[in-house]
């Protein structure tokens, strides 16, 4: 009986070594959900000194077409037949108008759909980030231009959106300004939420907290 046990014994961590050798090498356990794979980067970042945010890494930089352009990328289309949106970046230190003025300009720049109710046409927040005031503008209409003195003025897009990001620190705020199809912002979305939530005060922001600026009237 004994002998009978062995042999079975014997035989079952064979069969278990065999199914060891079988197995692959490199074998790893499922990635959660939304995780990337392999050494592929999601996002990078852009260090403006005063404070820094992160990018998506599909985003393509280029030089700036512009002075007044601190940083300058585009956002391609969900697919082939889309736009690509811009980014750009600004910082007019001491002659940029204050927040509320550059909010109102950026609306004057779209003309709201007859039908569209004007909450859906702009809507704004207001939020923190590392200690700094961040005021989010959403805009969806048609864009009608904008352009800057002694430039082509900008091609109308009939069905735009338009995401801008203002940060306000001691050197006064920066603009983050993206404008494009509306398609193409709501492919996005998630990454330019991304954007305020990832702001950072840099090297040469001082620590404290920083009330929003605003015009006197509101």
């Amino acid at each position: 009986m004994n002998h009978r046990f062995g042999t079975l014994a014997i035989a079952t961590a064979g069969l278990a070594g065999l199914l060891l050798l079988a197995a692959p090498l490199n074998a790893q356990s499922p990635r959660p959900k939304g995780e990337q794979g392999g050494s592929e980067k999601t996002e990078t970042r852009t260090d403006l000194k005063t404070f820094s945010f992160p990018f998506h890494a599909s985003w393509i930089s280029s030089k700036p077409s512009s002075t007044m352009r601190l940083a300058q990328m585009s956002l391609p289309g969900p697919n082939a037949q889309s736009a690509a949106a811009e980014l750009a970046v600004f910082h007019f230190p001491g002659t940029g108008g204050s927040v509320d003025a550059n909010i109102a300009r950026w609306k004057s720049q779209f003309e709201k759909p007859s039908r569209m109710k004007d909450s859906e046409f702009a809507t704004e927040r207001k939020t923190t980030a590392d200690t700094l005031p961040v005021t989010i503008l959403e805009v969806h209409g048609k864009f009608a231009g904008g352009g800057m003195p002694g430039r082509p003025a900008p091609t109308p897009i009939a069905d735009a959106r338009l995401f801008a990001i203002i940060v306000e620190t001691s050197q006064g705020p920066y603009f983050i300004k993206v404008t494009g199809p509306a398609t193409t912002i709501d492919h996005h979305r998630q990454a330019l939420e991304a954007i305020v939530a990832g702001v950072k005060r840099g090297a040469k922001e001082p620590e404290g907290k920083k009330k929003p600026t605003s015009d006197p009237k509101g």
